[in-house]
């Protein structure tokens, strides 16, 4: 019977390789590097570059939209103060009306008809 682990299973590693190497792949020179670090950079300034302008153009748009929302607000208000003062015109001019038609009782001490206690 024989081992699973035998020398004979397995291939030799060379011996000049370092293991750190051949996870990263092929070495790079320091000018690759520096590319890549320049096109990161470049990728993340224009990523805060693209958040900060989205940030001021819905903030704009916010802002305008609330002066809209005041002025609305304040249409509406006048709006319903014309309606109040209508409402009040009209049942002056209903009590008017009222107080026109009904006929006047004489209740001087003079009246016999005058109701006295």
């Amino acid at each position: 019977m024989s081992d699973a682990n035998t020398p004979q299973d397995t291939p030799p590693e060379p011996a000049d390789t370092d293991p750190i190497e051949d996870l990263q792949g092929e070495p790079q020179a320091p000018t690759q590097v520096a590319a890549k670090v320049n096109q990161a950079v470049g990728v993340l300034g224009g990523g805060v570059l693209a958040a900060g302008l989205l940030v001021v153009l819905v903030g704009g748009t916010l802002s305008s939209t609330a002066g809209a929302t005041c002025s609305t607000r304040l249409t509406w208000e006048q709006r319903q103060a014309e309606i109040d003062q209508a409402i009040r015109e009209a049942e002056a001019s209903e009590a008017a009306d009222a107080s026109r038609d009904t006929p006047e009782v004489d209740t001087s001490p003079d009246n016999p008809e005058a109701d006295t206690p």
